[in-house]
């Protein structure tokens, strides 16, 4: 049921012609407004007026009895202040003199249209609400009773000005005495595109017919502020009571606003259009009929072509084709989100594949649809955009073999290991099978019930805090002590590292069993404290754990070594023998000098030795040699009864499929976010830069439709000429975005060969002596020892052309670019300086990437592609690019090529 319509004024007619007064009531019932009554009559409407509630009066002057409307207004303000707007189809000079006396709010000449009384009501109870606040204010009353928003004149047959509205001061900036002083301003402002036309309207007489009523025209004026504005010219015969005609009244509306907007929504339908074309995503929308599964596709972008081979016209003439080119094995999974979306009123996001029309192979869909409702909540439609993962899939897969690589190593291998989360108090989220084996707990016991904390002595908080300093200090070890499932306690020792996964931290854990290691340092300890009492005994007691610590280093897969303070090897284990290629009473020193070690790999090992002794401290490193492999060292001090290390025992772990592992999955992680990230900067940068060209070619498209037969060649080849010039600058843009795009796929071939500079150089000079904006000196300096040299010189076309177009276009006032030359060897320099804005210091960095401008360049035009396809030209070209810049001095790029053949 609709909603009740809310009645807004009371108004009284009072008119002696029951015609007329019937017809003013049915239309301004019509507009909503409640008539108390109609009056005939003098008396009549003043009887009225005391009974009923009356906001405002409709009051004809001429009334059949002697007593006119006139006579009734002075009567009812003696009652009660209302406004009036008197009707009447002439007046003469008394009666305007009387009507003056009353103050009216309106004065309407018969005929009048609708709009012009409802305007007139409007307008009479503003004036009228408003005078009540202010009656005191003489002057801003006679101001306020004259007020029209609309600028209204009376035109006399001669074209003298009888009458202009105050607000022609809002719309054209001149006042109404500078109209009345210059007959010839009126014609004078109107735009001269619009001259003609207007000329024609505005001097044609009216035929003199009582039907002939409204003639109306839209066209543009130049105000005194020099602004272009629209306006929509209403104009009414004006006749005296003998039917003389005796001028026209003009209504003059600005519709500027509203014919903008009408023009800039033309404009961002083509640029919606052209940029959904543009995007690498496919932009559709379904039509459904009745809430039901029928449906029409409306449309959909031109990148369908480029994904799966089928033009847009085929899905729009097929409206089933979508779905029956969906893989048979996603089909159903499709259908029942399709209809769960439609159930829940919901969206549901579908990745699903579809088969190329051409090669019939298959493309990985990622689709987003969203529902459309009309004013009733009902489902009328679908819009949604559809893009291609299929290289995100294939990079999944790769993703999931490597986990299914990680996975086997890690159940499989011999060294307790546990997958946590950081996030939730350190709770085990995996274990493998020699985790089991140790502590006495199956899998299930892990994931169920077991923090990390779980299995120490040590209070929980103690052990967490040393856990969360470990990790903050990059040390990722700790040794701790462990109660396995049947009450044994055990030390171990516990390697961690941090795993990133989309802000989750994971821990990946490898823990040793280190009681015997530390039993075994103990006894060391026991047996050097009471050396001298127990020397024989402690030489039998060491020499028993130097065989048990051999037997142990044999048996273990990890490297291990012995090394005194001069760094000759003591012991070596076999590991240790086949990986280094070292043995025992070697210099390692020497043997890393022979190997051709890396300085850095060099000074890392033994820097990581010599801290050792130094500290006295266990040292544990993870250190990638040069073999590609990852290793992680633990460098343990032998320390004697003086206190003083004799020894470091090393152990080193192969942990380099852990850290390839990891980097795989970093490395995929940062290239889904390289992606996003350059899709939302290229949205941005269309919704903003393709805006202008458009709304240029829209406009010079609608008036050559409008008016383009009436104009001068001249005046009709300007507008083709702005066309083109706004096509240009897309094709520009759109240019520079696919040349960083093929440069980024490594399609765009770097071809050197023989060319003469100076040639080259004229050619970009006189190019951009072509600019609009061009209005410079640009003078050039070789330094060179010869004019041909081996260069690409698209590339250099392209780098020259950008960095001095720049210079031009961001140097409006100082209008001198220096540009030198100079050969270096097999390399060429160019230096291109300005004396114009500059770059602030703290962007200098950020101006090379795609889609960035500076942040003091104003109302410049521009990209912000310019300088990242230069970078990327000057690369191809093997070379160099650097900037030096001082805000309001200017800005000086250095290039350097290589020209070697």
């Amino acid at each position: 049921m609709d909603a009740p319509i809310q009645i807004k004024t009371n108004i009284l007619i009072v008119d002696d012609d029951v015609l007329i007064a019937e017809s003013t009531k049915y239309q301004l019932r019509k507009a909503n407004y409640n008539i108390v009554g109609t009056a005939v009559s003098a008396k009549e409407a003043i009887e009225i007026t005391k009974e009923k509630k009356t906001d405002i009066i409709l009051m004809d002057i001429n009334l059949k009895d002697p007593e006119d409307g006139i006579f009734a207004a002075e009567e009812i303000q003696k009652i009660v202040d209302v406004p009036f707007i008197f009707l009447t189809a002439y007046s003469d000079k008394d009666t305007v003199q009387r009507v003056k006396k009353i103050g009216p709010y309106g004065y309407l000449i018969k005929p009048y249209d609708n709009k012009e009384l409802l305007v007139a009501i409007e307008t009479s109870l503003y004036k009228h609400s408003f005078e009540k606040k202010i009656k005191e204010q003489e002057l801003l009353f006679r101001t306020l009773s004259n007020f029209a928003y609309e600028w209204e004149l009376w035109v006399m047959p001669d074209l003298t000005l009888k009458f202009c509205s105050p607000s022609c001061k809002r719309v054209t900036g001149y006042s109404a005495d500078e109209f009345f002083s210059n007959p010839k301003l009126l014609m004078e402002i109107i735009h001269p595109e619009d001259k003609d036309e207007f000329a024609n309207h505005f001097l044609q007489p009216f035929a003199g017919k009582e039907n002939e009523t409204i003639k109306t025209l839209e066209h543009k004026i130049i105000t005194k502020q020099n602004q272009i504005k629209y306006l929509r010219h209403t104009c009414n015969p004006i006749y005296d009571d003998k039917n003389n005609y005796i001028g026209r009244r003009v209504t003059n509306v600005d519709i500027t606003e509203s014919k903008l907007a009408r023009e800039e929504l033309k404009a961002n339908e083509e640029f919606l259009r052209r940029v959904i074309n543009n995007i690498d995503e496919i932009i559709y929308s379904v039509s459904f009929v009745k809430n039901n599964f029928s449906s029409q596709v409306m449309f959909v972008s031109q990148q369908v072509r480029n994904i799966i081979g089928y033009d847009p016209e085929d899905f729009q003439n097929h409206p089933g084709l979508w779905f029956s080119i969906i893989h048979p094995e996603d089909s159903e999974m499709v259908a029942a989100k399709t209809k769960l979306m439609f159930e829940s009123r919901k969206s549901e996001i579908r990745i699903y594949r579809m088969k190329h029309k051409t090669n019939g192979s298959y493309a990985w869909i990622e689709d987003h649809p969203q529902l459309l409702f009309d004013e009733n909540n009902n489902i009328v439609g679908q819009f949604g955009t559809a893009r291609d993962i299929t290289e995100r899939k294939e990079i999944e897969k790769s993703l999931k073999e490597s986990e299914a690589k990680f996975r086997t190593i890690f159940q499989d291998s011999k060294a307790v290991m546990f997958l946590i989360d950081v996030n939730n108090n350190g709770k085990i989220i995996d274990a493998n099978n020699a985790a089991s084996d140790f502590y006495g707990y199956s899998k299930n016991d892990f994931i169920s019930n077991l923090y990390l904390y779980n299995f120490n002595i040590d209070a929980k908080d103690e052990v967490n805090e040393r856990m969360q300093r470990s990790i903050e200090n990059v040390q990722n070890y700790l040794v701790l002590k462990h109660r396995l499932a049947n009450g044994e306690i055990r030390d171990v020792d516990v390697y961690a590292s941090v795993i990133d996964v989309l802000g989750k931290k994971y821990l990946f854990s490898i823990i040793n069993d280190i009681t015997d290691k530390k039993k075994i340092q103990k006894e060391l300890e026991e047996y050097k404290a009471h050396l001298e009492d127990l020397v024989e005994e402690r030489t039998l007691e060491l020499k028993a754990s130097t065989e048990r610590f051999r037997h142990l280093a044999e048996n273990s897969k990890d490297s291990i070594f012995r090394i005194d303070n001069k760094f000759i090897v003591q012991y070596m284990n076999e590991p240790m023998k086949r990986r280094w290629i070292i043995r025992e009473g070697k210099n390692l020193l020497e043997v890393l000098d022979q190997k051709a070690a890396s300085n850095y790999l060099k000074d890392l090992i033994v820097g990581s030795i010599q801290e050792a002794f130094d500290s006295k401290k266990t040292i544990r490193k993870q250190v990638f040699h040069t073999n590609k492999l990852w290793v992680d060292w633990v460098l343990i001090p032998e320390i004697n009864v003086d206190n003083e290390v004799e020894t470091i025992l090393g152990y080193g772990r192969d942990i380099t499929e852990i850290k390839l592992l990891q980097e795989t999955i970093q490395a995929a992680f940062e290239k889904e976010k390289e992606l996003n990230e350059l899709k939302t900067n290229f949205i941005s940068f269309a919704s903003h830069e393709f805006r202008t060209p458009l709304t240029t070619i829209q406009t010079s498209a609608d008036l050559l439709k409008l008016f383009g037969r009436k104009w001068s060649e001249e005046k009709y080849n300007k507008h083709f000429t702005q066309i083109e010039t706004s096509i240009d600058e897309i094709t520009h843009m759109l240019e520079q975005v696919l040349t960083i795009s093929r440069v980024e796929r490594e399609k765009y071939a770097f071809e050197p060969a023989k060319a003469n500079l100076r040639f080259l150089i004229d050619e970009v000079i006189a190019s951009i002596n072509l600019l609009p904006y061009f209005n410079h000196v640009i003078s050039v300096n070789y330094a060179i020892e010869r004019e041909e040299f081996n260069i690409d010189t698209k590339l250099v076309k392209s780098i020259l052309q950008n960095l001095i177009s720049n210079a031009v276009k961001y140097s409006p006032i100082a209008n001198r670019i220096e540009l030198e030359v100079i050969q270096e060897g097999n390399s060429l320099r160019f230096e291109i300086e300005d004396y114009g804005i500059g770059i602030p210091e703290s962007e200098i960095n950020k101006i090379f990437e795609p889609f960035y401008r500076a942040s003091n360049i104003g109302t410049i035009e521009g990209t912000g592609l310019g300088l990242a396809i230069v970078k990327q030209m000057v690369e191809l070209h093997y070379g160099t690019i650097s900037v030096q810049s001082k805000i309001n001095e200017g800005t000086k790029f250095s290039v350097i090529i290589n020209t070697k053949t």
